[in-house]
């Protein structure tokens, strides 16, 4: 036998080994990188565990600090990573929503009042109070800020009203869908969530005009923008659908299992943040690159494993941000 031929039987030889492990064990190569899941302790990763004597829920983000609205005790809280407790209370009357910081200024909703409250963000002091009307008084909504003004589903028979921060006024009123529940801001347009039709709609932010809307899963209510994309928190399926902002297409939906109501969704740090009230899925991340689950982070803590969960999650500028009103807490995480 010459060289080449054994040179060729030893390859094959190789090669039967190498189908045989395949056939018993999977890939060899990149398998874990195809399917695994990293589970890390919330805990011990986190910059900052600030415990609260109150409920935090949804989260805004300014420069490195955060503010979380109090569930149902008409208050928003300031926290700070340098800080273990709270640095600032300030009183809004049934506060509710996710707040946004913007323009020199904490824009808060009250929902027994339906009307949007200017706070100055280092005093607390009321720098006005705007009449806008609120789209759903149970207060699962959330504000934005970009293209110059402050935005707000003012209506349930659909809504969004565009508010001048130097004037305090609404300068325009926009049509949108009835069931419109979130916006947020990105890639020259407001994006809105409708969980009737299960849809997103955009709106330009020069003309105010809607410019179409994207089939998604059901029940989309949260979403965010950031990371090459839209992203929708698909509450009746459990999914994060992905939003192609230039195509308008759907190029994406990833299982995140986290079926039913709350929870929310955010972009920061290179990764897609999910907060679920899927007590086995506290918190997880999407890899954007990969367009799948990669982490999911629990608190193995003092208090135990989170029996019940839900909360918020947003990104500042070097941590991203994760409450749990269940467990009086909200975490930093390094980004």
């Amino acid at each position: 036998m010459n060289d080449y031929q054994n040179a060729l039987r030893g390859k094959l030889r190789r090669r039967s080994w190498v189908v045989l492990v395949t056939m018993l064990c999977g890939p060899v190569t990149g398998a874990r990188g195809q399917s695994a899941i990293d589970r890390l302790d919330l805990d011990r990763i986190s910059a900052r565990i600030i415990h609260v004597t109150a409920s935090p829920d949804f989260l805004c983000t300014s420069g490195d600090d955060a503010w979380f609205i109090d569930n149902g005790n008409s208050g928003i809280e300031k926290i700070s990573a340098s800080a273990d407790t709270p640095v600032l209370k300030i009183f809004v009357k049934d506060a509710c929503g996710a707040p946004v910081s913007g323009f020199g200024a904490l824009w808060v909703i009250s929902c027994s009042e339906r009307c949007l409250y200017k706070l100055q963000e280092n005093t607390g002091q009321l720098l006005a109070k705007i009449p806008t009307g609120l789209s759903d008084v149970s207060g699962e909504t959330s504000l934005a800020a970009g293209g110059g003004s402050v935005w707000i589903l003012s209506d349930s028979a659909g809504v969004l009203s565009r508010i001048n921060p130097g004037t305090n006024r609404v300068e325009a009123r926009i049509k949108v869908s009835p069931g419109s529940a979130a916006l947020c801001v990105g890639f020259g347009a407001i994006w809105v969530s409708d969980r009737v039709h299960n849809q997103v709609q955009r709106v330009d932010l020069k003309s105010n005009l809607l410019t179409g809307s994207i089939a998604v899963g059901k029940n989309p209510r949260f979403l965010a923008a950031g990371e090459g994309a839209v992203w929708t928190l698909d509450q009746g399926a459990g999914t994060v659908t992905r939003i192609d902002p230039g195509t308008r297409q759907v190029t994406a939906t990833i299982d995140v299992q986290a079926p039913g109501g709350g929870g929310d969704i955010a972009a920061g740090g290179g990764r897609i943040w999910v907060v679920s009230t899927n007590p086995s899925r506290p918190l997880q991340c999407i890899d954007p690159r990969l367009n799948r689950v990669t982490r999911i982070y629990a608190s193995q803590g003092s208090q135990g494993p989170q029996a019940r969960t839900d909360g918020a999650v947003r990104s500042s500028s070097n941590y991203i941000w994760i409450s749990n009103l269940y467990l009086k807490t909200v975490w930093a995480i390094p980004k």
